[in-house]
């Protein structure tokens, strides 16, 4: 017999089922939705406000030591260009973007810090840049000093040519040999090989050379020079005067004759104040150049001189009138320029003919120099 009755039985199950339906898991809350990002949560990484900016290519390696400065320039000069366009355009979009969130700010920011890595990265090619412009012109200054004996050698070897001294050339191109190195050399060979491929025995058996020794190529380049200095003093145009401001009465400039080339070293102060021509002082003086063109100058500002006239380029104008400041920069300057004109005035008196004993020996020195010579 059964130890329960069929009611016992059917609430027992009604408890179980009830208990059973209690055991089952909770349903889980609704997921909570996090804030969009703001701009106080992703702030926008500023642009960069130093212009100009630093150029760099990202996907170019860094300059290495091999690099030269040419080709590391022509990087830096369109990675300038490149990066202006870019900073130009994040900044704007920077602009746009103030207190917005979202993946165009996301994609602005990454854009931006992208932007100043490449900046940091053309830095150190700039800074590389640099050194290699300091390391090139360090060498031209040591190249220079460097070529000072071959540009004296060639000088010589000029000077030997145009005297027609083979002896002289012969050793001018002896000493050229340990020059090779120099940047000259290549005119002092370029002389050479014309000179071995026209000088022959003769030119060593003739008498000696009498032909006067012509001046050295340097003291005309600063007579030259001297000569500027000179008519940058003495060749200026006085102050205009507007036509408007002009009344009648105004003395017509006649235009002179050259002036004529003086003993510089003789000229004193005192001959250029004496030969100031100023009739006009208290005058204007007018230049017609065409019908339809005159100038108006003071007369106090005018002078003609016939101790500077010589240096006078355009004899149409009337010159500035010269201070006694002036006139005193003037005196030293015409001293060296007669000191230089005087030295290039002077030749090598000839020499008695006779004929050139070591001739032969010459020619044989000569014949080795031109066997040996670089090719």
């Amino acid at each position: 017999m059964n130890a329960f009755p069929a009611r016992s039985r059917g609430a027992s199950i009604l408890a179980f089922l009830v208990l059973l339906a209690g055991c089952k898991p909770a349903p889980a809350p609704p997921a909570k939705i996090l804030p969009t990002p703001t701009v106080a949560a992703a702030p926008i990484v500023p642009a960069p406000t130093a212009v100009p900016l630093p150029p760099s290519e990202p996907a170019r390696p860094a300059a290495t030591p091999e690099i030269s400065r040419a080709e590391l320039q022509r990087e830096v000069d369109a990675a300038e260009k490149r990066l202006l366009a870019a900073y130009q355009s994040l900044d704007a979009r920077r602009k746009a973007l103030a207190g917005k969130s979202g993946p165009e700010l996301d994609a602005y920011n990454r854009e931006a810090a992208a932007y100043q890595s490449e900046r940091a990265a053309l830095g150190q090619r700039q800074t590389r840049l640099r050194a290699l412009i300091t390391a090139e012109q360090q060498a031209e200054q040591v190249a220079g000093e460097r070529d000072v004996p071959a540009k004296q050698l060639l000088s010589r070897l000029r000077s030997a040519v145009g005297a027609r001294d083979v002896v002289a050339q012969m050793r001018a191109l002896s000493e050229a040999q340990a020059l090779r190195d120099r940047p000259s050399f290549p005119a002092i060979n370029a002389l050479a090989v014309e000179l071995f491929a026209r000088v022959t025995f003769a030119d060593f058996a003739r008498p000696a050379a009498t032909a006067p020794t012509p001046p050295p190529t340097d003291r005309a380049e600063e007579a030259a020079a001297v000569t500027e200095q000179i008519r940058a003093i003495v060749d200026r145009l006085p102050e205009r005067i507007l036509a408007s401001g002009v009344s009648k009465g105004a003395v017509a400039w006649q235009v002179r004759e050259p002036g004529k080339r003086l003993d510089w070293k003789a000229v004193t102060a005192e001959d250029i104040t004496t030969n100031q021509e100023m009739r006009w002082r208290t005058r204007l003086v007018s230049v017609d150049l065409d019908n339809a063109n005159t100038e108006y100058y003071r007369g106090d500002d005018t002078e003609y001189n016939l101790a500077t006239a010589f240096f006078y380029t355009d004899l149409k104008r009337p010159k500035k009138h010269l201070t006694p400041e002036d006139i005193t920069k003037l005196i030293p300057l015409y001293q060296r320029l007669g000191a230089l004109e005087s030295e290039q005035r002077t030749v090598a008196a000839p020499r008695p003919l006779q004929q050139n004993p070591d001739a032969g020996r010459n020619w044989e020195q000569w014949q080795v120099l031109r066997d040996s010579w670089p090719r």
